[in-house]
């Protein structure tokens, strides 16, 4: 789920812990830093977009989007990366909104459109040539993955989680 469901998940009592890229803070909710990632601009490697290998963040407003759902961690660190270049979010081409990357992932197999997703999850489609990445002059765009659990929820079965996660990190 993104940010916000998770994080009323968390208020709620429903869940004990969980991860999250989102910036929200509520003081009753504990915040543990785990792992930075980027976003990159990415397209169909065989579309006509793809020919764009380096643009300003001003054609971004040219460029037709794909971009995550209101709600979403992911969407609000673009919008504050856009924010500080002056781009309104309102004057982009939003062709759609999807609530997973992988939704955005298979719709951008067949668009003519470019969606800001992770460099982690797009690793094996730039592999394989099946995504290409579209780099914008001047904009690096990354987030912090955190660990959210209730003030005083700490249990030894959720801090064995966390040392699992950072334990096993990004291993192939």
């Amino acid at each position: 789920g993104n940010t916000d469901f998770i994080t009323q998940q968390l208020l709620a009592e429903k869940i004990d812990i969980a991860l999250v890229e989102g910036n929200a803070h509520y003081p009753q909710v504990s915040y543990t830093p785990f792992v930075k990632d980027e976003l990159v601009l990415v397209t169909r490697a065989n579309s006509k977009l793809a020919k764009l290998i380096e643009i300003t963040p001003k054609q971004l407003l040219e460029i037709p989007l794909v971009l995550r759902e209101q709600g979403s961690g992911t969407l609000e660190v673009i919008f504050k990366a856009l924010a500080e270049q002056k781009i309104n979010p309102k004057s982009l081409i939003i062709e759609t909104h999807l609530e997973s990357s992988i939704s955005i992932k298979k719709y951008l197999q067949y668009a003519e459109a470019a969606a800001f997703l992770s460099i982690q999850i797009v690793a094996n489609e730039l592999k394989y040539n099946e995504l290409s990445v579209i780099d914008i002059k001047g904009l690096e765009i990354f987030r912090t993955f955190q660990f959210i659990q209730l003030h005083g929820n700490s249990s030894s079965l959720t801090d064995l989680f966390k040392r699992f996660c950072i334990a096993h990190y990004n291993l192939k």
